[in-house]
């Protein structure tokens, strides 16, 4: 397996490098970093693959990073790239490693205290989570920095329910698309959580439902 490496920058913080296995699978899968740190990524792959970030589905147009294209199969880092478009030093994107057009992940960087941003909307009855699955790093005991997750809806005329069948990992918990963030803490379990959403819509004048998963990654 790929290991992490840490390259010095001038002004004594460290760059965040993202290790690219032959597996296409990142090291670490999800991280949080500080704004005054870059990122890079090092394909260790032996082929080349992209790098796709996943749209922040309330400002699409103010990307935190930007995709990289044909990174090649070579031990030398990408370039890097030091976080934008962050709310006071803090934000949080999912990304894709692709392959031969196939997308192996999603990962996650979280900047500061985030939050991922995941939008809630509805039509026709049918609910859908933006981006879905989404991935928020566990606990990061070195920094004391939670993973994060901020749940927006759609409209405000929709009265969303969240409910967590195998238990809700999140504090304070989140019950509804509130628009504030929610956090892992120390003792959360490294694993996937699956999610639903409910509501009887006075806009469309008819119940509807949904759902999705929020992935909570460590290192490896």
């Amino acid at each position: 397996m790929a290991t992490e490496r840490i390259i010095p920058m001038r002004d004594g913080a460290t760059n965040q490098n993202i290790s690219i296995n032959t597996s296409f699978a990142a090291t670490p899968r999800a991280c949080i970093i500080l704004s005054t740190q870059a990122i890079t990524f090092t394909n260790g792959s032996g082929s080349p693959v992209s790098i796709q970030f996943v749209p922040n589905p309330i400002n699409p147009s103010q990307p935190i990073f930007n995709n990289i294209s044909n990174l090649p199969g070579g031990p030398s880092p990408s370039q890097p790239q030091t976080p934008n478009n962050l709310n006071n030093g803090n934000g949080s994107v999912n990304y894709y490693i692709v392959a031969g057009g196939v997308p192996y992940g999603p990962y996650a960087i979280q900047i500061g205290n985030g939050p991922l941003q995941v939008l809630i909307s509805m039509s026709g009855g049918n609910i859908t989570c933006t981006p879905n699955p989404s991935v928020i790093p566990t606990y990061n005991s070195a920094l004391g920095i939670a993973g994060t997750i901020e749940m927006v809806p759609d409209n405000v005329i929709n009265n969303y329910a969240i409910g967590w069948p195998g238990g809700d990992p999140f504090t304070p918990p989140l019950t509804s698309p509130d628009s504030q963030p929610h956090a892992d803490g120390p003792g959360t379990t490294i694993t996937d959580y699956d999610f639903t959403v409910s509501t009887r819509s006075p806009r469309e004048g008819v119940g509807g439902g949904g759902g999705g998963t929020v992935k909570i990654k460590g290192a490896n």
